[in-house]
């Protein structure tokens, strides 16, 4: 599976399951944490969807505001 493909999925996950605040630009670079895309909740959410879909766990220490932050960090 290419980069590309995961953040396709990651970016339609983010769409279905969060309310955009007005004037957010959601792409590969759009800051997570700014405007209430991601809470603490959300991420918790988001990180069961991963590990279901991809098949991979977090380690407690990968699970930073930084590595979460955008589309293209995540992936």
């Amino acid at each position: 599976m290419r980069i590309t493909d995961i953040e396709s999925e990651i970016q339609e996950w983010i769409v279905a399951n969060t309310v955009l605040s007005d004037g957010v630009e959601l792409n590969r670079e759009t800051d997570l944490n700014e405007g209430g895309v991601m809470d603490s909740l959300k991420v918790v959410t988001f990180l069961i969807f991963c590990e279901q879909k991809y098949g991979i766990t977090f380690p407690g220490d990968a699970v930073t505001k930084d590595n979460l932050s955008s589309i293209s960090s995540i992936a």
